[in-house]
């Protein structure tokens, strides 16, 4: 997916409170604009949106694979646009007779 402001991470410690999740997002790239952590299944994740597309490249390249209480945090681009995604949708172009 292309770059956007929204990263889904994967495979966060049961032991990893949202506070602590919040300041090492801040600490790389600055504070994030919604944090949403949830459990799908067995496995727990979080849907981020960063401030910028920049904050959110920061962030990926900071902390995908680093090792947060025990395990490796996975981070991608999300393919659902967030709400601060500063590209929009480009219309074709109208020809005038």
């Amino acid at each position: 997916a292309l770059p956007s402001a929204r990263l889904p991470l994967s495979n966060l410690a049961d032991s990893l409170p949202e506070p602590e999740l919040v300041d090492l997002l801040t600490r790389v790239a600055g504070p994030p604009l919604a944090v949403n952590v949830f459990k799908s299944r067995t496995k727990r994740q979080a849907l981020v949106d960063m401030p910028s597309v920049a904050a959110a490249i920061d962030a990926l390249a900071s902390l995908h694979g680093a090792l947060v209480h025990g395990r490796s945090i996975r981070i991608a681009f999300s393919s659902s646009p967030s709400s601060t995604s500063t590209s929009a949708p480009l219309s074709p172009p109208t020809s005038r007779c």
